[in-house]
C-alpha cells in the first residue's frame, strides 16, 4: 500500500510576464475548502484591480475534493492547466491561484493555456514539499506483567508509543501507537498473537 503523500511546507510565489500581461502565481497549503476560499478572497482584496483570479485546489487525502475556475478566461484555458500542474507535482491539500493583469495583447487559447501552466508549474517548483504518511492509531491495553512483550514487538517493528496512559487499574497499561497503513497488517498480526492483549485500530 502506498501511504506516502506530499504537502506544501509553506506558501510560495512566482511571477510571469507574457506579451504585456502579468501573471502572479501563489501556492498555499490548505486543509479545507473554506481555507482555500479565504485565501482566494484575500488575494482578490489585495489585487482588487486585477483582470482575473484563476485557481485550482485539492483538499483531503486520500478522499480528495478538487475545484478549479477559469474566472472569465475561455473555458479550459486556466483552471484546468493549473489543476494539471498540481496533479503533476503530486501534492495534496494545495491551492494555486494565478492573478492576471491583462496587458492589452490577446494571447489566444493556446497562449493562455501555456501561460497558466507555466505560472502554476513555476510557483509549485518554488515551494518546499513535506512528506507525510497515512496512518492509523492503535490503542493497546495490556496487563502490566506482559508490557515488555508488547514493547519488544514495537521496538522490533520500529513503532514508538505516543503515550502511556495511567489507568485506575495499576495492573493494566494503555499504550497508543501511530502506525503507517503499509506497516499496520504486520503490527496487527503480531499483537493478535498475544492473546492477553486487547487493542483497537482507528483510521482517519
Amino acid at each position: 500500500m502506498n501511504d506516502t503523500y506530499y504537502v506544501l511546507q509553506s506558501a510560495a510565489e512566482f511571477q510571469l510576464k507574457e506579451k504585456g500581461s502579468r501573471f502572479l502565481a501563489y501556492a498555499f497549503p490548505v486543509v479545507s475548502e473554506d481555507e482555500a476560499k479565504q485565501k482566494l478572497m484575500e488575494l482578490r482584496k489585495k489585487y482588487y484591480d486585477a483582470t482575473h483570479y484563476c485557481y485550482a485546489y485539492t483538499v483531503g487525502y486520500p478522499k480528495t475534493t478538487t475545484r478549479q475556475s477559469d474566472d472569465g478566461e475561455p473555458s479550459g484555458t486556466a483552471g484546468l492547466p493549473i489543476q494539471n500542474q498540481i496533479r503533476a507535482k503530486g501534492v495534496q491539500n494545495t491551492l494555486v491561484v494565478v492573478v492576471r493583469y491583462y496587458g492589452g495583447t490577446k494571447l489566444g487559447a493556446a497562449g493562455l493555456v501555456q501561460a497558466y501552466k507555466t505560472a502554476a508549474a513555476g510557483v509549485l517548483n518554488e515551494a518546499v514539499l513535506k512528506e507525510l504518511y497515512l496512518t492509523a492509531k492503535v490503542t493497546v491495553k495490556v496487563p502490566f506483567a506482559h508490557l515488555n512483550e508488547v514493547m519488544t514487538i514495537a521496538k522490533k517493528q520500529k513503532q514508538q508509543p505516543l503515550l502511556e496512559e495511567n489507568t485506575t487499574n495499576p495492573e493494566i497499561q494503555h499504550l497508543s501507537f501511530r502506525v503507517k497503513l503499509s506497516e499496520l497488517p504486520v503490527f496487527e498480526a503480531a499483537l493478535q498473537s498475544l492473546h492477553y492483549v486487547d487493542f483497537m485500530i482507528e483510521t482517519v
